[in-house]
């Protein structure tokens, strides 16, 4: 699978994003989650990255990473959809911008994706 196709089933397609998904907790971390369109690869990338990862699976390191990388976690549910995709993608051109990235299984990812995929990882 090429990163292209790999990104493009895994994180931010428009129209899978409208669809309400249910597989993952409800909580401030919700909007976030529910812009990935393949909750199963992306949890399967968050476990091989909190394996490798020095944040390791504590929930509470993970939730203070994503609150550096996107601002307080709380003004999300206030956020629409789109606007959502949009600071989402902002961090990670951010990310790759400052050399910002992490090797996961073999793929190049943003810091910031990788955070999300651990996310979906620990809330599943």
């Amino acid at each position: 699978m090429n990163r292209r196709r790999f990104l493009h089933r895994v994180t931010f397609a428009a129209s899978a994003s409208l669809l309400p998904w249910k597989g993952y907790a409800a909580g401030p971390y919700e909007p976030l989650l529910k812009t990935i369109t393949d909750p199963l690869s992306a949890r399967q990338i968050g476990m091989t990255y909190l394996a490798e990862a020095t944040l390791g699976q504590e929930t509470a390191k993970i939730h203070a990473a994503l609150s550096e990388k996107f601002g307080p976690i709380s003004s999300l549910p206030k956020l629409r959809p789109e606007e959502i995709k949009a600071l989402i993608a902002t961090r990670i051109q951010q990310d790759f911008d400052c050399n910002d990235c992490v090797w996961v299984d073999g793929w190049l990812l943003s810091r910031s994706e990788a955070m999300l995929f651990a996310l979906a990882a620990l809330h599943a």
